[in-house]
């Protein structure tokens, strides 16, 4: 649980501290946006209504990554892609009205490269199983990403290409996990312009004073990183006598090539 609760301190110190990338957020079902922010939409065509209902009239239909400022949430929820979404009412460039929360990004992220510029909201199927969204060019209508996730909260970030050649940028979805003994890890995705791809899962577990057991990649451009190469760690921790501070550590390493824009041998998850 080492990492989580680095990644919470983390995320604490920069709500009064802030830094100079975009702000992490904690992203979950039931993540709300705060009155005063300014909010992208993810959906294309949104409906801005005159009241926070499906039926109400329509003001005006405004495109995917329209920029709304929020104004305040209502008690109003809808069902949306399975998850029960509350109606807010937000200002667009001076015309006030609703929008169903569902529609609105969750987050929004830049690339380092070339600013480009990715939206993010989330799904829930019959099966209760969360399905993350990207929409990575509000350029292209149709272009929508589909990942499952395995954590009901997680935070996003992207980056540069961390020196993985004929790719563009790498978006890591990190998952807390939501107790000790509850799986973690995080995703990569690569983009390469023009597609996004899943690159690895990489899980972490531990519970407290018991064990650890955790994942993690080092990149070419990373501390200790090898040109053409992915460094795959996996750390096995074990407490032996508590009160005598014996622990017990297992640590593999693999290293895979990076050739054609894929890992070589192929990754497989839990090595």
């Amino acid at each position: 649980m080492r990492r989580q609760s680095l990644l919470l301190l983390f995320l604490f110190l920069n709500l009064f501290h802030g830094k100079a990338q975009e702000e992490i957020k904690i992203l979950s079902p039931t993540y709300e946006f705060s009155q005063g922010s300014t909010e992208y939409l993810f959906a294309n065509k949104v409906k801005l209504r005159e009241a926070p209902s499906k039926t109400a009239k329509v003001i005006e239909l405004l495109p995917a990554g329209s920029e709304v400022t929020i104004l305040e949430k209502t008690i109003n929820y809808e069902l949306y892609e399975g998850i029960e979404s509350p109606w807010y009412l937000v200002n667009v460039n001076g015309k006030i009205g609703y929008i169903l929360g569902g529609l609105i990004a969750l987050d929004k992220l830049n690339s380092p490269e070339d600013g480009n510029l990715f939206l993010f909201q989330i799904r829930k199927l019959n099966d209760e199983k969360l399905y993350l969204k990207i929409r990575p060019s509000i350029s292209d209508e149709t272009q929508e990403f589909i990942h499952q996730i395995p954590s009901y909260h997680f935070t996003i970030e992207i980056t540069n290409n961390r020196g993985l050649n004929g790719i563009q940028n790498l978006i890591s979805i990190d998952y807390i996990a939501e107790a000790c003994g509850v799986e973690g890890g995080l995703s990569y995705l690569t983009w390469d312009g023009s597609s996004l791809k899943l690159l690895a899962t990489l899980s972490e577990i531990g519970d407290a004073g018991v064990y650890y057991v955790g994942e993690k990649f080092t990149f070419p451009l990373d501390k200790d990183g090898i040109e053409n190469k992915i460094i795959y760690t996996k750390e096995e921790e074990t407490v032996d006598d508590f009160e005598e501070e014996w622990t017990t550590i297992i640590k593999t390493t693999r290293v895979y090539k990076w050739e054609n824009v894929k890992m070589i041998p192929k990754f497989e998850n839990g090595q």
